[in-house]
């Protein structure tokens, strides 16, 4: 059963009294209610989501520009320089691939933070979702650093968020949650693979030779 203190951890609806405004003047603000927590997340990472796709849209441009390049090259009948431009689109999918994958699944972690509605849905929907940030914050901190670093300040709050909720029921942090985060990746990994094929057009495969495989590891690994 919870207590009321840890209702009220939860809302921040307890009253403040004289003693306590006078004790939050000498060592500053308490900390922020866990549900105010979840709301400010909700509200940055809905942004770092915009800031994804703006990326994607990027990268779609500069496959454009090479691709373009690859089909002037072959029409010229240049192998040599229609094979050096078609590993750069690539190399440029293989990016977007990362950054779609990351989007897709960071919006699977939004839709589990959504769904909070009071104290005992935090380990079962924020602890995932942790684990998802956690996923692809490390994914993109070399090709989107600006949106990992925003990450990885969400993912420290989030994770006291589960800690202190995890102390006000004692129980703490489930592998479940570790192993719901990784199929999450996953999936958002295999979807992101057919969005790709979908938003990028083919190369003449009779044409030029296959590009060179992308010096890149797979969505959800550490670069």
């Amino acid at each position: 059963m919870v207590s009321t203190s840890s209702i009220d951890g939860w809302t921040g609806s307890k009253k403040t009294s004289i003693v306590k405004s006078i004790e939050k003047r000498l060592l500053g603000a308490p900390p922020k209610p866990l549900k105010s927590r979840i709301t400010e997340a909700i509200t940055r990472l809905r942004l770092q989501s915009q800031k994804l796709g703006q990326s994607i849209g990027r990268m779609e441009g500069r496959d454009k520009l090479m691709f373009d390049k690859v089909v002037k090259a072959i029409v010229s009948k240049d192998k040599g320089r229609a094979t050096l431009y078609a590993n750069e689109c690539a190399e440029i999918r293989k990016v977007a691939k990362l950054i779609i994958g990351s989007q897709l699944a960071l919006e699977r972690a939004l839709v589990r933070l959504e769904t909070v509605s009071d104290l005992g849905d935090i380990l079962v929907s924020v602890a995932p979702a942790v684990g998802v940030i956690q996923g692809i914050k490390d994914t993109i901190r070399v090709v989107v650093p600006e949106v990992s670093l925003e990450l990885d300040q969400i993912h420290g709050m989030l994770s006291e968020t589960v800690v202190e909720a995890g102390q006000m029921y004692d129980r703490s942090y489930s592998l479940d949650a570790t192993e719901e985060a990784e199929k999450i990746l996953s999936e958002a990994n295999a979807i992101a693979e057919q969005r790709v094929r979908e938003r990028f057009p083919e190369f003449p495969q009779s044409s030029i030779p296959t590009p060179n495989e992308p010096i890149l590891p797979s969505f959800g690994q550490d670069l």
